[in-house]
């Protein structure tokens, strides 16, 4: 995503470019595999896990309808997760790509 929005172009075209460039390797593609499986990870526990518990106690404790209890339970239990962990994992990758000693991808 970040290098699409630095480069232009669309997804395969970003992907292909990196794979030629970089490989596949820790510096290539798989570079971005495992914050992106941490972030899936942590905002499918979030939905799942988490949205659930808070709507049972918007609707107990608020006296909500189970659809309101359930609309506001899963802005809290997935976007607050995704939010706080996407901005990590943006800026750890952005980080370690423009402060590198050894490798950028500019």
């Amino acid at each position: 995503m970040i290098q699409q929005q630095r480069f232009g172009g669309n997804m395969l075209q970003v992907t292909m470019t990196i794979g030629k460039k970089y490989g596949i390797g820790s510096n290539g593609i798989m570079r971005a595999v495992f914050p992106t499986i941490l972030r899936d990870s942590l905002y499918v526990a979030g939905m799942l896990g988490v949205t659930p518990m808070v709507q049972n106690f918007l609707m107990t404790h608020n006296n909500l309808s189970e659809n309101q209890a359930g609309f506001y339970a899963s802005l809290i239990g997935s976007h607050s997760f995704t939010y706080s962990l996407t901005h990590l994992t943006t800026y750890s990758l952005t980080h370690s790509l423009t402060h590198s000693p050894t490798h950028s991808l500019t």
